[in-house]
């Protein structure tokens, strides 16, 4: 894999933390960089294709559940709240 090189600024903190659990990984800076880039991206991925599939389903499905739900909280609430426990 061909590798790009950067110069980026960081709060100082975050850049200790980097390097404190670089060290104790044994592995480099800027493979811990890598690692953690990586799973900001995959993150990110997850979000979107979540995001695709709301709107292949449509959201409005989501929508009538959760009023559906709201109306029938207050009844589930009477009736265990009637439950002893």
């Amino acid at each position: 894999m061909a590798q790009a090189k950067t110069a980026i600024s960081l709060d100082q903190s975050v850049y200790k933390q980097m390097d404190k659990l670089a060290r104790s990984l044994r592995i480099s800076r800027s493979r811990a960089f890598e690692l953690a880039a990586k799973q900001f991206l995959r993150s990110h991925k997850d979000a979107d294709i979540t995001q695709r599939l709301n709107q292949v389903y449509g959201e409005d499905e989501f929508s009538e559940e959760e009023e559906i739900a709201s109306r029938m909280k207050p009844r589930l609430r009477k009736v265990v709240d009637k439950e002893a426990w």
